[in-house]
């Protein structure tokens, strides 16, 4: 029986929960210090070289993370723990997988096929596109061997290609989300830093603007949020807001 076992290239030597750690962080960086504070001491108890002054120059940490790291350092000051473990977590071997008992036929490959079908209500350009191109390679494959692993480097990508994309948008609709919080707060400075740009540059962006006329349409029920996916926090908020266009100039024709 054949046997595949592929590591994920972005994060050698280091298990699985450092991404999960890392996206957490910069996802609630601007606007939940209290889960960014938790997660980074997480993410120091995972990765060693996860230390101040040496953090940004890591190479999983730019591959991660669209923005440069370097304007994250005076929001990450305050948040270092006060000590570090001596011994941090490492990976394991992998697992090989066991051709025959993949739960999944590759032609089907899961992700990919419940990201196109979502895109009509949640549309994301960005995550469909490594889709479409995933299936477009399994299509090509004849051999299931080849399926196999293919679909396990394809999941790899994804991971990164989905924690890039929620990274890439936490600085874009934080200052957006602290409008409508309760009380309402003011990260218009805290996202400039990071992006460069101010609230008007932002929403005149084409990808805030795709995703603010289709984030407060009515869902069919049971629809809730998927890998990689941006604007749920925001969404919820928006919904919970006695007035949401007063607080944020949402484009015309988004009901």
């Amino acid at each position: 029986m054949a046997l595949v076992a592929i590591d994920d290239p972005a994060l050698p030597g280091l298990p699985p929960e450092w991404r999960p750690a890392f996206v957490q962080l910069f996802l609630n960086l601007l606007t939940d210090q209290e889960t960014a504070r938790a997660a980074l001491s997480r993410l120091a108890g995972i990765d060693g070289e996860f230390r101040p002054g040496r953090w940004h120059g890591l190479p999983r940490v730019r591959m991660h993370l669209p923005w440069p790291p370097s304007r994250y350092e005076a929001l990450l000051a305050p948040l270092w723990p006060a000590a570090f473990p001596q011994s941090p977590l490492r990976q394991l071997a992998s697992a090989p997988l066991e051709i025959a008992s993949y739960g999944c036929p590759p032609l089907q490959y899961v992700p990919a096929r419940i990201l196109l079908e979502r895109q009509p209500h949640w549309p994301d350009p960005w995550l469909a596109r490594h889709a479409r191109e995933t299936l477009a390679l399994l299509a090509r494959s004849n051999r299931a061997d080849r399926q196999v692993a293919l679909s396990l480097v394809r999941q790899h990508s994804f991971n990164l290609v989905a924690a890039r994309n929620q990274l890439l948008h936490a600085p874009l609709l934080a200052p957006f989300e602290a409008r409508l919080m309760d009380p309402p707060g003011d990260l218009e400075a805290a996202a400039a830093m990071v992006t460069g740009l101010n609230l008007r540059q932002i929403l005149a962006l084409p990808r805030i603007q795709l995703y603010f006329r289709h984030w407060l349409q009515p869902l069919p029920a049971g629809f809730a949020a998927f890998q990689g996916e941006v604007g749920w926090r925001l969404r919820q908020l928006a919904l919970d807001h006695p007035n949401p266009d007063s607080v944020i100039p949402f484009p015309q024709g988004r009901r």
